[in-house]
């Protein structure tokens, strides 16, 4: 070989060399390793995954099992808290009846004068009272005489189980207050006091007594 031909195939340094690094060069760092990695990527965990019908029966399971648990708790928390505010309520409109008295509130009666106001409850109705204004003196509810002011309703679930006049069960019990005082009156009888019995109706025990004496003290238990 001589040197025209060494010249010939001999390629300048760097030259070949450089053209081959270029062909052979490796492929920016991620971009084809990128590739390959999206291609053979995981599917992101649970993507694919279900639910067998055993899991979904266990949950329901458990699920209706939990509100067996609570619903009567539930239930009987609320009816408990109902005597609780029925009571309450009671009370409430004893003494509303009592300021109106107090103040002599107007009203007007479709037969006589008022004198005064009061509660008047009845185991006939055992699911509300009337709040009336007394209008012929007798001191006690009369129907069709009594102007009625209100009918204020038990709550859902609280009923009238009995009316007490100094310890003997009674069907019907007045509490008349007159001003200026005011003047109380407990009918029938002129009982010490009258004691209305609140019971639940669904038969669960728990009761609240609403007690008013002759002389306008008024008291829950």
């Amino acid at each position: 070989m001589n040197m025209r031909e060494e010249k010939g195939y001999a390629q300048p340094h760097g030259a070949g060399a450089g053209q081959g690094a270029i062909g052979m060069q490796a492929q920016p760092h991620g971009a084809g390793a990128g590739q390959g990695a999206i291609g053979m990527q995981a599917q992101p965990h649970g993507a694919g995954a279900g639910y067998t019908i055993t899991e979904l029966l266990v949950v329901v399971a458990i699920i209706t099992l939990m509100t067996s648990l609570i619903l009567p708790n539930w239930r009987s928390g609320e009816r408990s808290l109902a005597l609780e505010r029925t009571a309450s309520q009671i009370g409430q409109n004893i003494r509303r009846v009592q300021e109106l008295a107090m103040r002599a509130q107007a009203f007007t009666c479709q037969t006589g004068s008022i004198s005064g106001y009061g509660v008047f409850f009845t185991t006939a109705s055992p699911n509300s009272y009337i709040l009336f204004a007394e209008c012929n003196g007798t001191n006690a509810y009369e129907a069709g005489i009594d102007a009625i002011v209100e009918v204020a309703p038990m709550e859902t679930g609280i009923a009238l189980q009995d009316i007490v006049l100094d310890g003997v069960p009674g069907t019907a019990a007045s509490i008349v207050f007159l001003p200026p005082s005011p003047l109380v009156f407990l009918k029938p009888g002129n009982p010490s006091e009258i004691q209305v019995v609140l019971e639940r109706t669904d038969g669960a025990s728990g009761m609240r007594t609403v007690t008013t004496s002759s002389k306008g003290v008024i008291d829950i238990d």
